[in-house]
């Protein structure tokens, strides 16, 4: 059973080890990087929510995200939120506009198996917010380009629009003079997200205002012929429509309702548009109450089986799917965030008795892709010795491989894509 898995989601490094019970080849992690912060999140975070929001430091699970998908061509991008670091907005330990952290995410996104990143962008007005986010945009094209497959696309929200619409400005001009900037400074990227060679740029609220918009006049105004991919179900029936992606429905009077209904409806839309883009949505939960504009609404994340069963739907589904989005990769005002892990309220013990480690588990097994089994002869630096399914409970000592010796065990539970990972402590135990 050794070796049938990989990804465990630790810093591993090669050392020659000689005398020690271990093949001179091997990797080591030590005891804190079990629960280290292998993400791009910021452990400094200070104003992330809680309650039913998934937010809990630790070595989150690198197996790749298609695990959950199946082996397509569906591509699956992340949902960024670049505002932090700007005004109005809580403290999550990093500014979005800072090249390193850009250059962390990427790296992280990259680690998980996640192909691209859709970010949200407000115009380029060069004031404000809007000018934080579209820095955040054009340092994100550069980090993108430094990947090769990776890619990035813009979305519209409707707050590019809120002052225009407030002063009864001409929305349409406005509109169409952010995507001439959009089309001129993005669309040339190696990394742009195109379907048939065309740019992508998705638009998100921006149904609030259908009657103020001439979208045929904003269509004939950005070069590069762009498509046009408007939110929700309705999205696929808007005038220059090119297709539709899925987000979230939530019930304000049910936190278990985890809006399977609404994507249900979603899917069956797109599959009677099979020539327009469909991108579904997968998500761990929501929750906006440390949001400035929250109302109290939230999905709970019920332990990480939110985010599986969006998951499985979106699979049973992917035939009429271009993409799925991952709703979303930061945003912690609205406790949607996977950047930092998603919790599965697994613990996980262990003991060595009669030549054999045996552990037990309290949580769900659908949460746990696979165990690792690592072993240290100096209770400091543990190689990986074995990996068994989630169903395993145990593992012959002779099994291991190892050398008649004193060790310590850690029994490590690998999360499912983007999970957190639990762990025992040390297990002592002695191979005759």
């Amino acid at each position: 059973m050794k070796n049938r898995f990989r990804n465990s989601g630790l810093a591993l490094a090669a050392l020659m080890v000689c005398g020690t019970g271990f093949a001179q080849q091997t990797q080591i992690v030590t005891l804190r990087d079990f629960n280290g912060n292998n993400t791009s999140a910021a452990a400094a975070a200070s104003g992330s929510s809680g309650g039913a929001s998934n937010f809990n430091f630790g070595a989150v699970s690198k197996v790749p995200m298609r695990a959950l998908l199946g082996a397509s061509g569906t591509r699956i991008y992340a949902h960024l939120m670049p505002w932090f670091g700007s005004r109005g907005h809580i403290s999550v330990g990093y500014d979005s506009a800072g090249a390193e952290q850009i250059h962390r995410q990427v790296e992280d996104m990259v680690s998980r198996g996640i192909d691209g990143v859709i970010v949200y962008w407000t115009g380029a007005s060069g004031s404000g917010n809007s000018a934080h986010t579209n820095e955040v945009a054009l340092k994100l094209m550069k980090e993108a380009e430094r990947h090769p497959g990776f890619q990035f696309a813009i979305q519209e929200d409707k707050q590019a629009l809120e002052e225009c619409a407030k002063r009864g400005r001409d929305l349409t001009g406005e509109l169409a003079a952010d995507l001439q900037y959009a089309a001129k400074t993005f669309f040339h990227s190696s990394a742009y997200m195109t379907t048939n060679g065309r740019p992508l740029l998705f638009f998100f609220g921006l149904e609030a205002y259908r009657n103020g918009i001439n979208w045929d006049r904003v269509r004939a105004s950005v070069p590069g012929s762009p498509l046009f991919v408007f939110r929700n179900s309705v999205g696929f029936d808007y005038a220059q429509s090119d297709g539709a992606f899925a987000w979230n429905a939530i019930d304000k009077l049910d936190p278990n309702d985890i809006g399977l209904k609404y994507l249900d409806n979603f899917y069956r839309v797109a599959g009677r548009h099979r020539g327009a883009i469909s991108i579904g949505s997968v998500y761990a939960g929501f929750d906006d109450r440390r949001a400035s504009w929250g109302k109290g609404k939230i999905i709970n994340g019920n332990c990480g089986d939110t985010w599986l069963k969006t998951f499985s739907v979106a699979r049973q589904n992917q035939g009429n799917l271009a993409a799925v989005q991952l709703v979303t990769w930061n945003d912690y005002e609205e406790g949607s965030q996977i950047e930092p892990g998603i919790d599965n309220c697994v613990s996980i013990q262990a003991a060595a008795a009669e030549g054999r480690l045996r552990w037990t588990i309290s949580g769900s097994q659908d949460t746990i892709h696979h165990f690792a089994v690592w072993a240290a002869s100096d209770n400091h630096s543990f190689r990986l010795v074995s990996e068994l399914p989630a169903s395993a409970r145990s593992i012959g000592l002779a099994d291991t491989g190892l050398t008649p010796g004193q060790y310590s065990f850690v029994v490590q539970a690998v999360g499912q894509p983007s999970m957190l990972n639990h762990n025992t402590g040390p297990v002592p135990a002695t191979l005759p």
